[in-house]
């Protein structure tokens, strides 16, 4: 288990140090950061320490980056976190199996995008405020979604 802000001090170091399988748990709290989880990376888990107390990622102000963005991976986990404003909140990039649960994704341009990938499983997600697509679009791949709401805000 690697631990952030205790064993790391961002959640991109964590996961650059994290091998196939481990979790990565994160302490509440606000980080300021694009964490991008590329191939190599298969089954690691992103999730709160606290599920009652969820750590927010802080999109990067004036650039076109991602909250959370997994490249050709299998089974990665991103449970229990809130994502505010970051260009798509979540990005996978020809993902397979994995379980997106429990995020908020606040103001960003998409809440999840899905390019490429299949059985891939979301639930009870909150997506908020879109600014230019809406919500989750699915394109050429086979994805599940559950629960959750997606609301617009003005």
């Amino acid at each position: 288990m690697l631990d952030v802000p205790g064993g790391y001090s961002t959640i991109q170091q964590a996961v650059d140090m994290a091998a196939p399988g481990d979790v990565i748990r994160i302490a509440p709290g606000s980080y300021q950061e694009s964490v991008r989880i590329r191939d190599g990376r298969d089954g690691i888990t992103l999730e709160a320490a606290d599920a009652g107390a969820v750590p927010t990622i802080l999109g990067t102000p004036h650039k076109s980056a991602d909250g959370i963005r997994v490249d050709e991976g299998r089974g990665v986990v991103l449970r229990n976190l809130r994502i505010a404003g970051a260009y798509d909140g979540v990005r996978l990039n020809h993902v397979a199996g994995a379980v997106v649960e429990q995020l908020v994704i606040e103001n960003s341009a998409l809440g999840v995008r899905i390019n490429r990938g299949s059985d891939n499983v979301l639930v009870a997600n909150h997506i908020l405020g879109t600014r230019v697509e809406k919500g989750i679009p699915r394109r050429r791949l086979a994805t599940r979604a559950t629960g959750g709401q997606r609301r617009g805000l003005p």
